[in-house]
């Protein structure tokens, strides 16, 4: 199979640009900044995997969490689904969350969400106290939109779950909540192109006149 020149070089900057920019600090839902920016040319059945810290995601509590109380945490991706299988260990706190960090639902391959079961441990956490969520990998629907991501803290599963995939929000039970842009996506390929000029011969004798 033969492959043009310019299409070795569009796949190079493509990668090029998905390495340059991927390796970076986690993505703050607090500040909205270090959104790691990958190029618009990549494949979406490409898996984008957590390089460098690329797809942590971190931000305050924005509760506080009682020692060994029991809460739970969900992230939902907008125009994404997770690469690969989220471990509970891929959510922590600090001070610490208490032993038992677990999955309780979805966190799948393919899947758009993620429920973590958590407890305060032995001391507890504060509401400004940061936690981490390290993203192991994700596969993006497009590249036309940028990939989002929300957490939201519930003070029940059953709220967390909600309905239809759905969850409850307006029973007094999601306790914070906080939404960002986990990738964004930029053109490897400058499409830029200057105006052409024309250039005109006049019809006069030194043009059409053939020597002898």
């Amino acid at each position: 199979m033969r492959v043009s020149k310019s299409k070795v070089t569009m796949l190079s900057l493509a990668v090029a640009a998905v390495f340059a920019t991927s390796a970076q600090a986690a993505v703050n839902l607090d500040t909205g900044l270090t959104v790691p920016v990958y190029a618009k040319e990549i494949s979406s059945l490409t898996a984008v995997t957590n390089v460098a810290n690329a797809l942590d995601v971190t931000a305050k509590l924005g509760f506080g969490i009682a020692p060994a109380q029991t809460y739970f945490i969900r992230f939902d991706l907008t125009g994404a689904t997770f690469g690969s299988i989220v471990a509970g260990t891929a959510l922590t706190a600090v001070p610490a969350f208490g032993a038992g960090t677990t999955i309780v639902q979805g966190g799948q391959i393919g899947d758009p969400f993620v429920i973590v079961q958590i407890n305060g441990g032995g001391t507890g956490q504060l509401a400004t106290d940061p936690f981490t969520f390290a993203i192991p990998s994700v596969k993006f629907a497009g590249t036309t939109a940028n990939v989002g991501i929300s957490y939201r803290l519930f003070q029940d599963q059953a709220s967390a779950q909600g309905i239809g995939g759905v969850p409850i929000t307006n029973d007094g039970r999601l306790l914070a909540s906080k939404s960002g842009t986990l990738i964004s996506f930029k053109s490897a390929i400058d499409t830029t192109f200057s105006t052409a000029r024309t250039e005109y011969i006049a019809a006069t004798t030194n043009f059409t006149k053939f020597a002898d």
